[in-house]
């Protein structure tokens, strides 16, 4: 026997669906199947209210558009302008509202046009609010997220950057809003790809998966020789979002970091060998809580054992050159060595050490 409960949750989806179909309807096809509910209830008899007149005039001023737009035999999707649809309607003599009206009720001509050519409307503030009030949420998959960046690519924009697309995020969301676009900053930790992959999968040119996958071989291959990894590793084997690997990792049975770099979690590190282990269910050793901190050395320590500033050092980095130790690994962005290497390379080149080691 169904629930009570079950039955409620059932008849709240129904609604919530229907009102999601209602609201991405173009605003002309809203007022006829607003006209119909009306007659179905009951209420095209009597007394209309204020709100049942402008919405009839709004629906009434749409009709008046087409109908000039018609007469003046117009392309297929073009309306009057303000000046050309006065004239007609004087013409006609029909008893169609002026253009005065038409922009009263709709609060600009362009509105109106848009309306009237069964495109969108812009939503007002107290629009957006009922919807969300009403329509519920639908969460999308991390695919369906890229359809914004799919969309935008159809457009083929002159420039493909993170701010090409937020602006463009900025302006769709204000004229589409039933269908809202994702914006970069919740397609990274949704996808756990950065903007280049994005658009390979949102390009069709490999699946998101797969994307994912070859991310993941990609952070593993240059996970060090002694194999750390961060949060977006973890997101990546358990499929989850970056978001979530925050409760992950706090789990009860979750690998310990070996490695911490700063006392937040993107320069948290923990074995790969550990985190696979731990998604497969299969048993890992017992570690202690940053055990490789004393073996690791970062930027600021090779500076002052080089004599050199820091910023001189995080440069070369990035550029890897022969003049620095070899590179353990990269955290987070950070780089980091390993003591037994930087002992190592210091035997060679004794020229280079000017500082000491600490």
């Amino acid at each position: 026997m169904t629930e009570p409960r079950e039955i409620e949750h059932a008849i709240r989806r129904a609604r919530e669906d229907i009102l999601q179909r209602f609201y991405a309807l173009p605003s002309r096809e809203q007022h006829v199947v607003f006209g119909i509910l009306e007659s179905y209830l009951g209420f095209s008899g009597g007394r209309p209210s204020q709100t049942r007149t402008e919405l009839r005039e709004r629906a009434e001023s749409i009709e008046s558009i087409r109908t000039v737009a018609e007469h003046l035999r117009l392309p297929e999707g073009r309306m009057p302008g303000v000046e050309d649809y006065n004239r007609a309607i004087r013409q006609l003599d029909a008893g169609l509202p002026n253009s005065a009206a038409v922009i009263r009720r709709w609060g600009a001509w362009g509105e109106a046009c848009k309306a009237a050519k069964n495109e969108a409307v812009s939503w007002t503030p107290t629009q957006r609010s009922y919807v969300r009030a009403t329509a519920g949420r639908r969460h999308k998959t991390p695919e369906q997220q890229l359809d914004g960046v799919r969309t935008w690519l159809a457009e083929e924009p002159a420039s493909t950057t993170i701010p090409d697309y937020e602006e463009w995020v900025t302006w769709y969301n204000e004229h589409e809003p039933e269908i809202p676009a994702a914006t970069y900053s919740r397609l990274k930790p949704v996808s756990v790809l950065g903007w280049s992959w994005i658009l390979r999968v949102a390009r069709n040119e490999m699946s998101l998966a797969e994307a994912q996958s070859e991310r993941l071989d990609e952070l593993k291959a240059g996970s060090g020789a002694l194999g750390i990894v961060g949060w977006e590793v973890i997101a990546l084997v358990h499929g989850v979002s970056h978001g979530t690997v925050r409760f992950l990792v706090q789990a009860q049975g979750f690998p310990v970091p070996v490695l911490i770099i700063e006392r937040n979690l993107p320069t948290r590190g923990w074995f790969i060998n550990d985190v696979e282990a731990h998604h497969a269910g299969e048993p890992f050793p017992v570690r202690v809580f940053n055990e490789l901190r004393p073996r690791v050395m970062l930027s600021r320590e090779i500076s002052e054992v080089l004599g050199e500033a820091l910023l001189t050092v995080q440069n070369a980095a990035k550029r890897r050159p022969l003049s620095l130790p070899p590179i353990g690994g990269r955290l987070a962005g950070t780089y980091y060595w390993l003591r037994a290497d930087v002992d190592t390379w210091a035997a060679e080149h004794p020229d280079r050490i000017h500082g000491t080691f600490s």
